[in-house]
C-alpha cells in the first residue's frame, strides 16, 4: 500500500522532510489497522471504530512511533486519495480538512473537477454555496470509491438521506450539487426537491403516534390501530390535531406522570390531575377554554368508538372500560357563547391594526425603494468607495439595527466592501460578492451611536432587496384582495385573465383564485393598485429567468404533500440556481419583520403582530364600511354565508356615530320639514308638566308622553305604575289598608265597593312581590337620574341641544 502513495499527484517533491511525514504516518495508521481482524483495509477500517469518528487519531497519536498530530493527518490523506480505505460520511463530517477535499480533487476525477471549475464560472455563481456543492461531490467520490462521471442518482439520494438522518435537513449547497453533477454525468430521474417531498409527504398513523415515543407497545399499536380506522374519512390535517390531543395531551401525559400504566381504565384521582394539567399551558398561564373542551370531546369519542366497535369486532372488546369523561364535561360546551367571544376578540384585532394599515404598506413601499436604490448605486461603486442615496432611510426594529445613521434631510451614505475572508469567518470558505455594503454613521450620530455603525457590520444588499420586495408584494397583495394564505400561494401567472364588458366592449383585468378552503374558485376584479404589484411581480421573475416565470412545486402545509409544477407568482430564488415557492413561515417573517421596522404599537404600548388573516378582515370591514354592499364583499371574499362576512366586520365607534348621522339625516329629508321645527315656550312648558305629574306616591308613572291616563288615576292597578324600591314600606302600608277596608265592607254588606277593593289589593300584591323579586336579583343601589331642569323654555341649558319634537316624541 505505502508503494501507492509516490504515484499520486499530491506527492511532494524531493527534500524538505515533507515525503517522511507522510510516509511515517501513513506506516504507523496502517499498523494500527492490521492489528484488527478483517479481510481487507475496508473491513478492518470498519472494525476499528475509525469510521465513526477522529477521536482515535489523538489515542494514536499518543503512542510510540509517532511524532506529531500533523504525520498522522496528512498520511490519512494520502491512503484516503489512493482509495486505500472509503471514508464514511459521518467521518468525513467530523474530520473537516479542507486540505483532504482540495488534494482529493487532485487525486480524483481531475479532468471532471476542473470541468466543474469551469462550469461554476461560466454560470457566474458566488458566494459559499457553490463551493459546498463542490465538496458534497467531492464526499461523494472519496465514499463510493467511483470515479465522478460514474456518481449516480442512487449514490447521491444516499447522501441526501444521510444528510437529513443526521442534520435533519439538506445540506447547502446539495441542489446545485445535482445540477454540477448533471454537467459531467446523465442522471436518471428529475431534479431532487427538499426533503418532503423525498419522503412522501403525509405521515402515516403510524409515524403519527411514533414521533411522541409512547413507552407501552401494546397501548401504542391501539392507537396506530384507532387512527387508521379514522384515517379514511379525515384529511392529514385533522389527523394531525387528533394525534396530538389523543397522543400527545392525553397518554403521553398520563404516562409521564404514571410511569408503567399499561391500561385504560383510569382511576378518579388520575383523571383530575390530568384535567387539571391540561387546563395550565406548557408556558404558564391557562389554555383556552375551547382548547380544553376539545381535547375532551376526543377522548370521550376514543372510549365511545371503542365500546361501539366492540360489538361488531371483538378484537377491540379487550380494551373497553368504563369512560373517565363524563357526558357533563362535554354537554357544558357553549359554541354560541364562545363563538361571540371568538368573534369580539377578532373585531379588537382588526380595530387595533386597521388604523396602522397605511403606516405599513408605507414602510414596505419605502424599505423596498431604499434597498432597490442602495442595491443600484453599489453595483456602480468600486469597492471600498463610499456613496449615498437619496430615497427616504427605512425604520429599524430592535433586532436588524443595519441602516444606514443619518439626520433627517440628509442621504443615508454607504461604503461597498468585500465580503469577510476565510480568516474573519473563522475558517470558512472565502469568497468575494460585488453587492455588500456597509453603513457609514452621519454627522449627527458621530461618536454617539457605536454599537450600530460597527466596522465589521456588513449589508449583503441583494438578499435585503429582494426580502424587502416580496414583503412589499405579499402585503399589498393581501390588503388589496383579502385572500387567505393558501390562494396567496397558490396565484399563478395562469391566474391572470381578462374579461370585455359587453355593452361598452371594455376589457378588465380579473384574477382568478382557485379553490382552498370551499371547493369553488371565484374571480376578483383587479384595481389599478393591485395591476401595478402583478405588473411588478411577472416583471422581476421575467428578468432574473430569462424573460419566463419558472416552473416550481409548492409545499402545502396541511396536507404535507407537493403540488403540481406551476408557474407560481410568489417564488423567490433559494440559491444561485433554484427557485422556491413562497411558505407560511415565510409570509409571516416577511409580514413580521415589516411590522417591526415600522415600530407599530398597539394601545397597551406593547408591539402588534399581523397575520396574513388580519388582512382578510381588515379588507372585508374596510369595503363593507365604504360602501360595499355585504352581499358582494361576501362573494370577493368566498363565503357562502352573509353570517360569517358579517363575523369579520369590526364596528369603529366613530363609524357607528356617523353611520347613525347619516341615517338621521337621510330620514330628516324624506319627512315634512314641519316637523322638525322649533318648539314653542307653551309647548316646552306642556312638555315639562308631563315629566313633572308623573311623579306619584309609591314611584313614578311610565306613560308616553302625550297620552292619557287611561286607568282614570286608579295608580295601583296600572301596569304602567314604576313602584320605587324606597316606597316599598308605604306600600305595605297601603296593602294594609286595603285589607281592613275590605274587612268593613263585608261586615257592612258592600259588595260593588267590596270587588274593586279586592281587585286592588291583587293588584298592589303583585307589585310588592315584583319589587321584592327585583332586589332579590339585582343588589345594586338605584339611582335617582333627576328630571330635567333647563333654565328657560327657549334657552336651553349649557351643553344641552334643544330637542326637536322627533325626540319629545
Amino acid at each position: 500500500m505505502l508503494a501507492l502513495l509516490p504515484g499520486l499527484p499530491i506527492w511532494p517533491p524531493a527534500g524538505g522532510g515533507e515525503r517522511q511525514h507522510r510516509l511515517r504516518g501513513a506506516r504507523r495508521i496502517l499498523e494500527w489497522l492490521e492489528s484488527f481482524p478483517g479481510d481487507g483495509w475496508q473491513q478492518r477500517w470498519v472494525l476499528s471504530g475509525a469510521d465513526t469518528g477522529v477521536g482515535w487519531l489523538e489515542d494514536l497519536r499518543r503512542k510510540p512511533g509517532v511524532r506529531d498530530r500533523s504525520d498522522l493527518t496528512s498520511g490519512l490523506g494520502c491512503l484516503l486519495s489512493a482509495r486505500v480505505v472509503l471514508p464514511s460520511y459521518d467521518f468525513l463530517a467530523a474530520y473537516r480538512a479542507m486540505n483532504l477535499f482540495i488534494d482529493a480533487r487532485r487525486c480524483l476525477s481531475p479532468t471532471a473537477f476542473t470541468q466543474l471549475e469551469e462550469t461554476v464560472q461560466a454560470r457566474r455563481l458566488e458566494g459559499r454555496i457553490p463551493a459546498e456543492a463542490v465538496v458534497i461531490l467531492t464526499k461523494l467520490v472519496l465514499h463510493t470509491g467511483r470515479e465522478l462521471e460514474q456518481i449516480t442518482a442512487e449514490d447521491f439520494a444516499e447522501f441526501r438521506i444521510w444528510s437529513y438522518t443526521h442534520r435533519g435537513r439538506d445540506l447547502r449547497g446539495t441542489f446545485v450539487a445535482w445540477d454540477l453533477l448533471a454537467t459531467v454525468t446523465e442522471l436518471s430521474g428529475p431534479r431532487p426537491e427538499p426533503w418532503e417531498r423525498a419522503r412522501l409527504g403525509q405521515r402515516s398513523p403510524a409515524e403519527l403516534v411514533d414521533r411522541y415515543r409512547i413507552q407501552n407497545r401494546s397501548i401504542r399499536d391501539l392507537l396506530v390501530r384507532y387512527l387508521s380506522e379514522l384515517e379514511q374519512r379525515s384529511d392529514h390535517s385533522t389527523m394531525l390535531n387528533r394525534s396530538n390531543q389523543l397522543v400527545s395531551l392525553f397518554w403521553v401525559d398520563l404516562e409521564a406522570h404514571h410511569p408503567g400504566l399499561d391500561s385504560l381504565r383510569l382511576s378518579p384521582d388520575m383523571v383530575s390531575a390530568w384535567k387539571r394539567r391540561l387546563g395550565e399551558h406548557k408556558r404558564g398561564g391557562k389554555r383556552a377554554a375551547l382548547g380544553v373542551q376539545q381535547v375532551l370531546i376526543t377522548v370521550r369519542a376514543f372510549y365511545l368508538d371503542l365500546a361501539e366497535w366492540a360489538i361488531e369486532d371483538p378484537s377491540w372488546a379487550p380494551w373497553v372500560v368504563p369512560c373517565p369523561i363524563p357526558r357533563r364535561d362535554t354537554a357544558n360546551i357553549r359554541p354560541q357563547k364562545q363563538r361571540a367571544a371568538l368573534t369580539a376578540r377578532m373585531h379588537q384585532r382588526v380595530r387595533d391594526r386597521l388604523p396602522h394599515l397605511l403606516t405599513l404598506a408605507e414602510t414596505a413601499q419605502n424599505s423596498h425603494a431604499h434597498w432597490a436604490a442602495v442595491l443600484t448605486a453599489a453595483q456602480c461603486t468600486e469597492i471600498g468607495a463610499e456613496f449615498s442615496v437619496s430615497t427616504p432611510e427605512p425604520a429599524s426594529d430592535s433586532t436588524e439595527q443595519d441602516g444606514a445613521s443619518a439626520i433627517p434631510g440628509t442621504a443615508p451614505r454607504y461604503r461597498r466592501v468585500a465580503r469577510r475572508s476565510h480568516t474573519e469567518r473563522g475558517g470558512r470558505s472565502c469568497e468575494q460578492s460585488s453587492v455588500t455594503v456597509q453603513p457609514l454613521p452621519g454627522p449627527a450620530t458621530e461618536g454617539r451611536d457605536e454599537d450600530r455603525d460597527e466596522p465589521g457590520e456588513r449589508i449583503d444588499v441583494v438578499r435585503r432587496e429582494d426580502k424587502t420586495f416580496w414583503a412589499w408584494a405579499v402585503i399589498e397583495t393581501l390588503r388589496h384582495t383579502g385572500l387567505r394564505v393558501e390562494e396567496l400561494l397558490e396565484l399563478t401567472e395562469l391566474a391572470l385573465s381578462s374579461y370585455r364588458l359587453p355593452p361598452t366592449g371594455e376589457v378588465v383585468p380579473l384574477l382568478q383564485v382557485l379553490p382552498s378552503k370551499i371547493d369553488e374558485e371565484r374571480l376578483l376584479l383587479v384595481s389599478p393598485e393591485l395591476a401595478s404589484v402583478l405588473a411588478s411581480i411577472v416583471s422581476r421573475l421575467r428578468a432574473d429567468n430569462d424573460g419566463r416565470i419558472p416552473v416550481v412545486s409548492r409545499w402545502d402545509h396541511h396536507e404535507r404533500v407537493y403540488g403540481p409544477v406551476l408557474p407560481h407568482l410568489f417564488q423567490r430564488r433559494a440559491g444561485p440556481t433554484r427557485q422556491r415557492a413562497l411558505t407560511r413561515d415565510m409570509v409571516h417573517r416577511l409580514l413580521q419583520g415589516t411590522v417591526d421596522a415600522a415600530g407599530l404599537r398597539g394601545r397597551d404600548g406593547e408591539p402588534l403582530r399581523f397575520t396574513p388573516h388580519d388582512f382578510r378582515r381588515m379588507f372585508a370591514t374596510e369595503a363593507v364600511t365604504t360602501g360595499l354592499p355585504v352581499h358582494i364583499a361576501a362573494r370577493l371574499l368566498g363565503h357562502h354565508s352573509l353570517n360569517t362576512t358579517q363575523s369579520y366586520l369590526a364596528v369603529f365607534d366613530e363609524e357607528l356615530i356617523r353611520t347613525y348621522r347619516t341615517y338621521l339625516d337621510r330620514r330628516r329629508a324624506v319627512r315634512p320639514s314641519a316637523e322638525y321645527r322649533e318648539p314653542t315656550p307653551a309647548e316646552w312648558a306642556e312638555f315639562e308638566q308631563h315629566f313633572e305629574r308623573r311623579a306619584l306616591e309609591l314611584g313614578s308613572c311610565a306613560r308616553p308622553y302625550g297620552t292619557p291616563c287611561s286607568h282614570e288615576h286608579a295608580c295601583l292597578r296600572c301596569p304602567m305604575q314604576r313602584v320605587d324600591p324606597r316606597a316599598r314600606q308605604r306600600l305595605v302600608t297601603i296593602l294594609a289598608n286595603l285589607t281592613d277596608r275590605i274587612d268593613e265592607a263585608r261586615v257592612h254588606g258592600w259588595l260593588g265597593e267590596l270587588e274593586g277593593l279586592e281587585h286592588t289589593l291583587r293588584a298592589g300584591q303583585a307589585k310588592l312581590a315584583a319589587l321584592d323579586r327585583s332586589a332579590r336579583t339585582h343588589r345594586a343601589a338605584v339611582t335617582d337620574l333627576g328630571m330635567p331642569t333647563p333654565t328657560s323654555a327657549s334657552e336651553p341649558a349649557p351643553g344641552r341641544s334643544t330637542p326637536s319634537k322627533e325626540t319629545v316624541r
